[in-house]
């Protein structure tokens, strides 16, 4: 009996996954700090309700939902949306935000770091963090990410619990991983890592040699990429343990897509998101990478990524704030940039960040490329946690003790 159950999970997993082939994400990336006011779940429950009527008025199809709390925009998650045996609850309130997005026929991603946690020990938290070597030593990392360490198996496991806990209590649709899942050519000398490389290779990573040789450091870039990967793919089993139809994504910068040698910077492989997840989200930020003409860059971009043959896979997101100049980018040309990328022939668009009380960018103006209310009235949501149709009547006929 369990192992005919399994298989049917198997079955609706596979069905979900295969379902995605079809759908065409039009997304916005959303901050639930702006949302949630951790003293009042009326407040916040009214917010919701603003961002609901925002989200129906621009035909979106699917959300990107931060599930956790970065008020102080440190990058560094100290407390979270949902209950759990780890971190801290700001309010217990992503699940219900999830329902009710989810209930206007919107898939919802919930959107959570990969490393880059504040664990409550402070002791702990310092002996698992990132290592950069500087100075002639290893120094906590002093990047913007203060990460845990993928080579210390204690990082993985509170990680795993923290994404158990979401997975069972949260309906979501899909996880998006933060674009903390990487680790500069510095990074990592954590004493786990030199330990797993000194296994492998018989001789501690010695940072010097390592940034003369170019061979030896593809082959220190190669190791990190192995850890990174190995994690988050650990993560992903956990989330599919309880949500076997979830949809995986992860943030990507675009230098890596376009330039062969951030390999190296970030410890990341372009081709093996492509094969890793079922989205990858290249972070398409023409004002952020100081590209002022944007259409030439988008089309280099939208090539080196593979063009159609991978944009069954890519996710664009495009900016809509400049942080540089502390501005938002103009609603017009945001929709202009958006359809660019769609003429081009991207499949999958988004945007971030979004700001309700502000209307920005203004829903009416974005709302005619992001449109796509006819699209998500066809597609079912998720067979992992849809209403019973005829197969699952069948299915719980032949193989359920109570029918």
């Amino acid at each position: 009996m369990e192992a005919s159950l399994d298989w049917l999970a198997s079955f609706k997993a596979a069905l979900a996954r295969g379902m995605q082939e079809d759908f065409r994400i039009r997304g916005v990336q959303v901050d639930l700090d702006l949302i949630v006011n951790r003293d009042s779940m009326e407040e916040s429950n009214r917010n919701l309700g603003l961002l609901l009527d925002r989200l129906v008025q621009m035909g979106v199809n699917t959300v990107f939902l931060q599930g956790f709390s970065d008020v102080g925009a440190t990058g560094n998650v100290k407390s979270v949306y949902f209950a759990n045996s780890v971190l801290p609850v700001e309010l217990d309130f992503l699940s219900h935000a999830v329902n009710r997005i989810r209930s206007r026929e919107m898939k919802v991603f919930v959107w959570m770091p990969a490393l880059a946690y504040e664990l409550p020990d402070p002791a702990l938290n310092e002996e698992l963090k990132v290592r950069e070597w500087k100075g002639g030593k290893p120094e906590v990392t002093s990047s913007w990410y203060r990460r845990l360490s993928p080579f210390d198996p204690r990082s993985l496991e509170a990680a795993r619990k923290i994404f158990a806990d979401l997975a069972a209590r949260v309906q979501f649709d899909g996880i998006l991983f933060q674009d903390d899942a990487y680790l500069a050519e510095t990074e990592d000398f954590h004493p786990a890592a030199v330990e797993a490389y000194r296994k492998r290779y018989g001789v501690s990573p010695d940072p010097q040699v390592l940034r003369a040789d170019r061979e030896l450091g593809a082959k220190w870039a190669a190791f990190k990429t192995e850890a990174l990967d190995r994690y988050v793919d650990e993560i992903v089993k956990t989330v599919r343990a309880y949500r076997p139809g979830a949809a995986i994504a992860r943030n990507l910068y675009s230098s890596v897509v376009t330039n062969p040698e951030a390999a190296r910077w970030f410890a990341q492989d372009f081709r093996k998101f492509l094969k890793a997840y079922d989205y990858t989200v290249v972070m398409a930020y023409a004002a952020m990478e100081g590209k002022k003409e944007s259409r030439a860059w988008y089309r280099e971009l939208y090539r080196a990524a593979g063009g159609v043959d991978s944009a069954s896979r890519l996710v664009f997101k495009l900016q809509a704030y400049d942080w540089k100049k502390e501005a938002w980018v103009d609603d017009r040309a945001l929709k202009e940039d958006l359809t660019f990328l769609l003429a081009l022939g991207a499949r999958h668009v988004a945007y971030y960040p979004d700001n309700v009380h502000r209307n920005k960018p203004d829903a009416d103006t974005v709302a005619g490329i992001l449109s796509a209310r006819d699209e998500v009235k066809r597609k079912e949501t998720p067979p992992d946690i849809a209403p019973e149709g005829a197969f699952e009547r069948l299915f719980r006929k032949l193989f359920s003790p109570n029918p």
